[in-house]
């Protein structure tokens, strides 16, 4: 028998399981509304200036986490 065929407390089995589906759905969508919302409250960036000292601080801190890590052993 299957459990969505079964009546659980009176209620049949695919009513529950389409309300949780409804429910999970729901709240998903809840979420993503306010991840987006979330999103644009950031301000835009000004465009792509001071390109050379942003790649310098990019490769600085990349090299400095390498030599950090390499010392590591498992």
């Amino acid at each position: 028998m299957s459990p969505l065929s079964m009546t659980y407390w009176g209620i049949p089995g695919y009513a529950i399981f389409w309300a949780l589906t409804a429910l999970a759905l729901g709240l998903f969508f809840y979420r993503i509304s306010k991840l987006i919302r979330y999103m644009f409250l950031g301000q835009r960036e000004k465009g792509f200036g001071h390109l050379v000292r942003r790649g310098l601080t990019t490769v600085a801190t990349t090299l400095g986490q390498w030599c950090q890590l390499k010392g590591i052993t498992l």
